[in-house]
């Protein structure tokens, strides 16, 4: 039996939930520790009763709908044909009766899938998924496969799920017999302590937003939507839960049990073996909304204070494998521009995860500068951990965790697993070794003259790197251990690999084809996939896979082998999508389905990884390989042929282009946070006479208000018009008080500046001006009127930084200020341009 929730519910759930809340008898304000677990206990089980009490159950033999796109149409359809049947009438009124039949069944199966499609293009929720990814999962079934017999160390077989237990225990959780030394520590230098604020309420709701509906529960059953709702009710009540494990320096008991799940790896050639296996933690929902919040907190600090090293390109913001595949290339070409042999070992931590060692981690915290109260919370919610594991749907019996290692279903083993390898990165590289690290796979690269140097070099190398580990608790995995010697010229290659990446385009179309296949199977026209919806799930599904990788093998030359065996399974793919014959014309085809060709989708993926560069902090490993012409436009600087990747990439950017300041905005900062201090007027989806009443209501509020005394009115546009064929863009603001004029501005921008831009600069300066004069003028609220919903949205967003630098600015500034005035408040409004509005105009 099993509990099946319901959406339909959901204000009976929440009337429950609050009825349980509210005869609990809480204190207001949580003091202890022992206050703390009570809040915790009580929030799980107020959310275990009210589901009891609202949502039906259901039995493991009940089946979903058979024909879930059958509407009443296909019904009356039915119905007039079989009664048609009955009365024997003639045979053409049948076949009628039967066309229209078929005719409603393919109606309805193309409206039902259109409406799934159309809810996960614009991120409902909806009854199945919403995710176009997980859409694309349905041609490969369901399976529900029990755990085979596994292999136990003295090649008996574990067959009962208990016998399977144990053996995972023994392999993921090792008894660990004393602490390692960890002396490199000793060495790691001392950082100043940085400060946190309270967790905000707004915060929270941002972090829930963002949770899937369908994420696995842990041992109560609590999933996001549950907690979703619980939020709605009392969000006071996670705004202290959270606050207050912070202070108290304390994790719940009863937050700390975790459901063990034994995942199998892909593509895995020996399923008896315990190594073939992910040991995911299902953690309780509750715990993994505040998890998810510090992570993202602790994340953002990281890359804030440069806590983790450069050499590390996993578990942190503005770093991906892309990055680390690029400076391993270059790295690898260079040396063998410099007549030198080039030599990498690639190891791995064996079992990395769940051997970390807790006081070794809290001890780095400190040395990182964290506050006191997240050192102690962490040491808190590492200790006294409980798990069981769950196993062909049979629970086992809990069992206490050792003192070392993070839960892998947590949000925070990524960044704590990079931070706790950072001292042993430090250590190495400033001994001089070429390493780099991507969580827990680790790459060291020596060069020489000689091919016999590079031996030596990396005997010596992964000496001193298996001593640095043990140091930590820590050991590679010698089965994993890889060597690779790349050739530098052609005689060399009888004995080492050439720098080649033509074989990576075949590896692509491989899972491409298997891919298309199972779009295939997923929909065609006559089940209900229209071209638009099936030239969604190429761009979504197949595009990612048959461009992977794109920026190590496409160099704009030598590259036409590469694009024309991608080129054909695109090809494969239009033809299906647009119904099209094999002798169609390529061209024609790609026409019709708005999907270029694959050499210049390439190119436009190069150039936008190459905007990233313009917004990566200053130790970035890429940025640091950048060649020098890259920050300059004089012509006495060299500019490199593209000898490598990173070369040719940087060449898709303008000198000129514009710089971003990284971390200017941190996730509990940004206008979304101000509350009652920020409104916003941004009606959607208004016709043309919900335009005018919008626009009258808006003059009439300015009209009503202009002449008080206390209000500010400032107005920012930004106009774009071509003159002899060259663009000009140009800015301006104006402010009022009273009906009568404050000040105003404007300016011009270049030619490579965009109206958006305009617009952007338009609200920063215009700000700038402003708001000093609204303190001192004694206002007490600001009208801000712009003609731009998308600079207005960036505003509100949760991470403005992907919009012109100018409005990140413009949030901070905005920001700042409403932080330090308190009782100032700021009205933001969309106001429709060309309205004849002469403030605007």
């Amino acid at each position: 039996m099993s509990t099946k929730i319901s959406e339909e519910h959901a204000e009976k759930w929440i009337e429950e939930f609050e009825c349980y809340m509210d005869s609990a008898g809480l204190p207001e304000t949580v003091e202890t520790t022992e206050e703390l677990e009570t809040l915790a206990q009580h929030m799980l089980n107020a959310m275990l009763e009210a589901t009891s009490h609202s949502m039906e159950t259901k039995t493991f033999a009940d089946k979903g709908c058979r024909a879930p796109w059958w509407n009443d149409d296909c019904s009356n359809a039915c119905d007039n044909l079989v009664r048609a049947k009955s009365d024997s009438r003639p045979l053409s009124e049948l076949k009628t009766l039967s066309s229209h039949l078929w005719f409603c069944i393919r109606r309805a199966k193309h409206t039902f899938f259109d409406n799934i499609i159309k809810k996960a293009h614009q991120g409902e929720e909806a009854s199945t998924t919403n995710s176009i990814w997980e859409i694309n999962q349905w041609w490969q079934g369901r399976k529900v496969l029990n755990l085979p017999t596994l292999k136990q160390p003295d090649s008996s077989l574990a067959t009962s799920n208990g016998q399977k237990a144990a053996l995972f225990h023994s392999t993921f959780f090792p008894h660990v017999p004393c602490a390692p030394p960890a002396t490199l520590l000793d060495t790691f230098p001392q950082r100043p302590q940085f400060s946190l604020p309270p967790i905000l309420e707004s915060e929270i709701a941002n972090s829930l937003a963002l949770c899937h509906n369908r994420s696995a529960p842990g041992a109560f059953g609590t999933n996001y939507l549950l907690l979703k709702w619980a939020f709605e009710a009392r969000p006071d009540l996670f705004t202290w839960l959270h606050n207050a494990c912070i202070q108290l320096r304390y994790h719940p008991i009863c937050l700390q049990n975790a459901l063990i799940s034994p995942i199998p790896k892909p593509n895995w050639y020996d399923m008896a073996s315990p190594k073939s296996y992910w040991p995911i933690a299902l953690l309780e929902t509750l715990s993994k909304l505040l998890e998810k919040i510090i992570a993202k907190r602790i994340t953002a600090m990281a890359g804030c204070l440069n806590l983790i090293p450069p050499d590390q390109f996993g578990g942190k913001e503005k770093s991906s494998c892309l990055d680390a595949g690029l400076v391993f290339i270059h790295d690898v070409q260079t040396a063998h521009a410099q007549k030198h042999f080039a030599s990498a070992a690639l190891l791995d931590i064996s079992g990395y995860y769940n051997n970390i060692d807790h006081d070794i981690l809290v001890w780095i915290t400190e040395k990182m500068g964290f506050p006191p109260d997240y050192s102690g919370w962490l040491a808190s919610y590492l200790s006294d951990r409980k798990a069981c594991f769950h196993i062909n749907g049979e629970i086992g019996e809990f069992f206490d965790l050792a003192n070392c290692g993070v839960p892998q279903g947590s949000l925070l083993s990524l960044v704590f697993s990079s931070l706790f390898t950072a001292p042993l990165l430090y250590s190495l590289h400033s001994n001089g070794m070429n390493i780099h690290a991507y969580i827990d796979d680790i790459m060291i690269l020596t060069t020489a003259t000689l091919q016999e140097g590079c031996v030596s070099n990396l005997i010596d190398d992964i000496h001193d790197l298996t001593n640095a580990l043990r140091d930590f608790g820590l050991s590679a995995e010698m089965s994993k251990t890889e060597l690779i010697h790349f050739a530098r010229t052609n005689h060399c290659m009888t004995k080492n690999l050439p720098m080649r990446l033509r074989n990576q385009a075949k590896d692509i179309v491989h899972p491409t084809k298997s891919m298309l296949g199972g779009m295939k199977m997923l929909g065609n026209t006559i089940r209900g996939l229209t071209v638009w919806n099936m030239r969604a799930l190429i761009n979504a599904c197949l595009m990612p896979i048959l461009t992977y990788g794109f920026a190590l093998w496409f160099h704009g030359r030598n590259s036409k082998l590469l694009c024309k065996t991608l080129q054909t399974v695109q090809n494969m793919a239009c033809r299906w999508a647009t119904g099209s014959f094999c002798t169609a014309p390529t061209a024609v085809v790609e026409h019709v389905i708005s999907l270029p060709p694959i050499q210049f989708q390439i190119r436009k993926l190069c150039a936008n990884y190459a905007s990233k560069l313009r917004h990566i902090p200053t130790n970035s490993q890429v940025n640091a390989h950048l060649p020098p012409s890259f920050d300059s436009s004089r012509p006495d600087v060299v500019h490199p042929a593209p000898l490598s990747p990173i070369n040719a990439i940087s060449t898709y950017t303008h000198p000129q282009a514009e710089f971003r300041v990284p971390y200017l905005m941190l996730p509990w900062e940004g206008v979304r946070h101000l509350g009652d201090q920020i409104l916003s007027q941004l009606p959607h989806g208004l016709s043309k006479k919900g335009k005018d009443a919008y626009l009258m209501s808006l003059l009439t509020h300015i009209s009503i208000h202009k002449m008080d005394p206390q209000l500010v009115v400032l107005f920012t546009d930004g106009s774009s018009i071509v003159k002899k064929g060259v663009r000009h863009n140009s800015w301006g603001w104006i402010s009022y008080k009273q009906g009568r004029e404050l000040s105003h501005g404007g300016g011009a921008l270049g030619p490579r500046s965009t109206i958006y831009d305009a617009e952007a600069w338009a609200l920063l300066i215009g700000l700038h001006n402003t708001l000093p004069f609204i303190s001192k003028s004694g206002a007490r609220k600001l009208f801000l009127c712009l003609d731009n919903a998308r600079l207005i949205q960036a505003l509100l967003s949760r991470d403005p930084s992907g919009a012109p630098s100018p409005v990140d600015m413009a949030a901070r500034l905005l920001y700042d200020f409403l932080i330090s005035h308190p009782l100032i408040s700021v009205d933001l409004n969309w106001v429709l341009s060309h309205k004849n509005m002469f403030s605007n105009e």
